[in-house]
């Protein structure tokens, strides 16, 4: 078969790659070795030469962690996806709001136990020398649990992209997967949706939205006083992040008054929708590895709310629009990871709908 020459550089030419690079590379390199009728090793070679850490990113992926036991890389996959999932960049506000939270990983345990903010101030106190010390009896509150939680997502590329996107192969697939996820990761975690056991819950859940100031000059640092005052006594000293739908993040980024406070801007928020959060509130959880496989023969439903391709019935349903991918000479990436969050008090979050400005 005819193969693309080698990529004219040496190991010593390439930089540094982050662990999120790694997982990356990993999935370029499947797509790759579809399209082109080759092994996975041999096309790492091809393209990035040799690289032990990416070898063994894409083993672990073909065998994946679970809950119950571990992959013999594991390590490696979770450090590459947890870099991967809080580092997708300016597609998704939740991904850099979740990087400066406090962030745990899973490790093979079903779940994880967190425990609620005391803000309290009077637990301890000032004893003469050698007088007794006082006992107290902390009041200690349930917290959240995090459990794993599917999040999955499934790419569709004609095969000519990869065979005339050598060296780019890399920046394309980042691309394509920081927007399918990072917008996806974006409307699950800002939504009002109950946590079952097929998601978390959305960090408005709950949560009763706070009347924005009438218009005026003056709307737009009333509201964002308002709400930063309502998550400042949990905050403490904590950083308060905000998160905006896109036209009013953009205005907030032309305040010179808030230049203390980072502003993040999220096309999953409906118009006029302004958040903020404690960013010791906040808590989240990933998966001890992520599974992604590559076909290139199956049929999908190319829907967003996807359905069973066919249903039983009276009469038969078939689900709409189909695509197969041998037809259309399209190969199809599924990228299947855990992750669940959870606010470790309701007071943490505070947000406005219908702001005036």
């Amino acid at each position: 078969m005819n193969r693309p020459d080698r990529i004219p550089f040496s190991r010593s030419d390439l930089p540094s790659v982050r662990p999120a690079g790694i997982l990356v590379r990993a999935i370029a390199a499947t797509l790759a070795a579809e399209t082109h009728n080759e092994f996975v090793s041999d096309t790492i070679r091809r393209l990035w030469g040799e690289d032990r850490q990416l070898e063994l990113m894409t083993r672990a992926a073909v065998s994946p962690a679970t809950i119950t036991t571990s992959g013999w890389a594991d390590s490696l996959a979770a450090t590459s996806l947890a870099d991967f999932l809080l580092n997708i960049g300016g597609v998704s506000a939740g991904s850099a709001l979740l990087k400066r939270c406090l962030s745990l990983t899973f490790k093979g345990a079903a779940q994880i136990k967190v425990p609620v903010i005391t803000t309290s101030a009077s637990g301890t106190s000032f004893v003469q020398e050698a007088n007794p010390i006082p006992v107290r009896q902390f009041s200690v509150g349930a917290g959240v649990t995090l459990a794993p939680r599917v999040f999955a997502t499934i790419s569709v590329f004609n095969r000519e992209i990869f065979e005339h996107s050598v060296p780019s192969i890399e920046s394309l697939v980042r691309a394509v997967l920081s927007e399918d996820v990072g917008l996806a990761l974006d409307s699950a975690l800002f939504d009002s949706t109950a946590g079952d056991a097929v998601r978390p819950a959305g960090l408005l859940l709950g949560i009763s939205a706070t009347s924005p100031a009438a218009a005026s000059d003056w709307a737009m640092l009333n509201d964002l006083q308002t709400l930063a005052a309502a998550v400042a006594p949990v905050a403490s000293n904590s950083p308060i992040v905000f998160v905006a739908s896109p036209k009013q993040a953009a205005r907030m980024a032309f305040s010179s008054q808030l230049e203390d406070f980072e502003v993040f801007s999220s096309s999953a928020l409906a118009d006029k929708t302004v958040i903020a959060v404690a960013s010791n509130c906040l808590v989240s959880a990933i998966d001890p590895a992520p599974r992604f496989e590559v076909r290139d023969s199956a049929t999908l439903h190319m829907e967003t709310s996807p359905a069973q391709i066919g249903t039983v019935g009276s009469p038969n349903v078939a689900a709409a629009p189909l695509r197969s991918l041998f037809q259309a000479d399209a190969i199809g990436l599924k990228l299947r990871m855990e992750v669940s969050w959870a606010l470790r008090s309701t007071t943490g979050l505070a947000y406005m709908s219908a702001v005036n400005w």
